[in-house]
């Protein structure tokens, strides 16, 4: 009978560890503050699709097209952030799209978010987001860019392109899927060591 209140008082010591590691993972992670992280600065630029040798295939496209790409430089403070996750926002505008009396029609706001996982302390570390081709070709020329960096529900920093007052990415509904992290796109080995690990979707379960 003793070994067996033994036994139960083990199991519920256990359950009762791993409900409270949970619960831990749940908050903000520790050391995490508005000052962890600051955003440098927002560069954004066309770049043609990197050609990769492919000498076992016969027929390859010639065609070369640019795609969108915009990188963040930050400065995180902390020796180490678990993760790091950065939402963008690009408005795009194309008048060929606007419809009579509806001025926001010739507008789109594309939302993304990357997190990156393992940040360590640095002065110039980087996040990269990209647009493809084709939908920079539907949806127009870029017109203002928006960053926000979080960490376990901690908004760190936002920094926009041009510099804005207004958060004017609130003002539109966001299309989603169209911003892709460098793992979605042709960049996934280019400058790989420059950037940090992304987290996985699985992990995110």
């Amino acid at each position: 009978m003793n070994r067996k209140r033994l036994a139960l008082g083990l199991s519920v010591a256990v359950l009762l560890a791993l409900a409270g590691a949970r619960q831990v993972v749940g908050q903000a992670p520790s050391g995490v503050s508005r000052d962890s992280l600051n955003i440098r600065r927002i560069d954004a630029s066309r770049t043609r699709t990197p050609i990769y040798n492919q000498r076992s295939q016969i027929n390859v496209r010639e065609e070369v097209r640019e795609w969108f790409r915009i990188e963040v430089e930050y400065q995180s403070t902390p020796d180490w952030l678990d993760e790091v996750t950065f939402t963008y926002h690009v408005l795009l505008r194309n008048d060929d799209l606007a419809r009579p009396g509806d001025p926001r029609s010739a507008f789109r706001l594309l939302r993304g978010q990357v997190t990156n996982v393992n940040v360590p302390r640095g002065r110039r570390n980087y996040s990269v987001m990209f647009i493809h081709p084709r939908t920079i070709e539907r949806f127009g020329s870029i017109e203002r860019i928006a960053v926000t960096a979080s960490s376990g529900g901690v908004v760190m920093d936002t920094a926009t392109e041009p510099e804005s007052r207004t958060r004017w990415w609130e003002e539109l509904p966001p299309v989603e899927g169209l911003l892709l992290n460098r793992l979605e796109t042709p960049f996934a080995l280019i400058a790989y060591d420059r950037y940090e690990a992304i987290k996985s979707s699985a992990t995110a379960r």
